[in-house]
């Protein structure tokens, strides 16, 4: 009778380990797997091959991403404060941008000359393999999420009035320039890159967006891209226009208006809709897609669109504080706020499911604006956990979700193109 009742037991006993196992894994949603502390403020991490990527203009970390042990440790050399890094290849690239006040009549020193920075390191051996600077802009230009990267090509935003066609393409592997556009002043957007297509916004030209092709090329050292269309070819107006997202045949442009474009396959000029206005001008606005919505954060607020675009759909979530760029998994949306918290609400009510507090924030300000105010950083989601950094440390939260996955990069990956690659249909 034993050799029967044995193996039942046996049974039951896993069962009750699973079911434990479940509900562990649901009430560990929002609690802080580990926290990884620096010397100083760390921009936001990326997620590449188990590890986390993070760091610093001085020094760059490489952690395990599920305990957060250190792997290893390296000085860096650059000239601009990092704002945002990429991972690819065995290869760490930094992002840099900030600038100089520079003298006019009488001496007044009230405009700036802003310079970006790229600079590529081998994340083994943390020696630099080449560097890029170039023109960013002028005055009190906010600065892009960065470069994209897209087939072993950096894609680096940048121009200003004085010196155009700051929008450039570098080979990722040697840092050789191999495409120049003469005609762009300054980019207020990060470039998206998506099927073989790049769009980008401009404040100079106003108000544009731009929709570029890249053509095969049979040499890994050169590159072929064409403009296929801009809009408007004459603007009249001054819109603010800082964000663009794109999923499937649309393509979401984000500032002082949101418009949608619909695409056509062969990319001739798209129908344009105007959608809305925010609140106030000048407002920051990020947007992440899943297969089914759009969801925007907008200042203070975080909401989905319906399925037309035409309205908000439902009541926005405001937990009060400016919000990051969400990040989208298994339907939830992960966003941090400057009060010290990361919210982690229903994509299809809105309402919140959790909240982590971060215990340290810093005052942040970018190089030519006025005021600071607190910096919690976007969201990355990879293998059921999320990281994001707050000053000086570096959380990594359960998510309770084997789904939180994906979104390994703010914008979600490195074609910065607002949806979470993993749930693209």
């Amino acid at each position: 009778m034993w050799k029967y009742i044995l193996p039942w037991g046996l049974i039951c006993v896993m069962m009750l380990m699973v079911s434990d196992i479940k509900a562990q894994s649901k009430a560990n949603a929002g609690e802080k797997a580990w926290e990884f502390n620096a010397e100083e403020n760390m921009v936001a991490p990326v997620f590449a091959n188990g590890k986390i990527y993070v760091g610093n203009s001085k020094v760059m970390y490489c952690l395990d991403a599920q305990t957060g042990k250190k792997n290893s440790e390296f000085n860096v050399e650059v000239k601009q404060p990092i704002l945002s890094l990429l991972v690819d290849n065995n290869k760490l690239y930094t992002w840099g941008w900030a600038g100089q006040p520079r003298n006019i009549q009488g001496g007044l020193q009230v405009e700036m000359n802003i310079k970006t920075e790229v600079c590529c390191f081998d994340v083994k051996t943390g020696k630099k393999i080449w560097e890029y600077t170039g023109p960013a802009g002028t005055r009190f230009a906010l600065p892009p999420l960065g470069p994209a990267l897209y087939k072993g090509k950096l894609f680096v935003p940048g121009g200003c009035s004085e010196e155009p066609g700051g929008f450039t393409c570098l080979d990722a592997q040697t840092g050789k320039t191999l495409w120049k556009d003469s005609g762009v002043g300054v980019m207020h957007s990060a470039p998206v890159v998506y099927n073989d297509y790049i769009y980008v916004t401009t404040v100079c030209p106003l108000n544009t967006i731009r929709c570029y092709q890249i053509n095969g090329s049979t040499k890994k050292d050169t590159v072929d891209i064409k403009l296929k269309w801009e809009f408007p070819g004459n603007p009249t107006s001054s819109h603010c226009e800082n964000s663009i997202s794109i999923y499937k045949n649309k393509a979401y442009r984000y500032g002082t208006h949101l418009s949608r474009f619909d695409l056509t396959p062969d990319q001739k000029k798209p129908k344009v809709t105007e959608l809305s206005n925010p609140p106030s001008s000048g407002s920051q606005a990020a947007l992440a897609q899943d297969a089914e919505r759009l969801y925007v954060s907008l200042g203070n607020e975080l909401y989905c669109l319906d399925k037309t675009d035409e309205q908000k759909g439902g009541n926005p979530f405001s937990p009060g504080g400016k919000l990051s760029f969400p990040a989208v998994a298994g339907g939830k949306i992960y966003v941090g706020c400057e009060n010290n918290n990361l919210y982690c609400v229903d994509v299809k009510t809105g309402n919140k499911l959790w909240e982590f507090t971060c215990e340290d924030l810093i005052e942040h300000s970018f190089s030519g604006n006025s005021g600071v105010a607190k910096k919690i950083s976007a969201p990355i989601l990879a293998k059921g956990k999320i990281y994001l950094t707050g000053g000086k440390k570096l959380y990594c939260i359960e998510s309770g979700d084997s789904k939180t996955d994906g979104w390994y990069v703010e914008g979600g990956g490195p074609e910065r193109g607002g949806y979470n690659r993993n749930e693209l249909k």
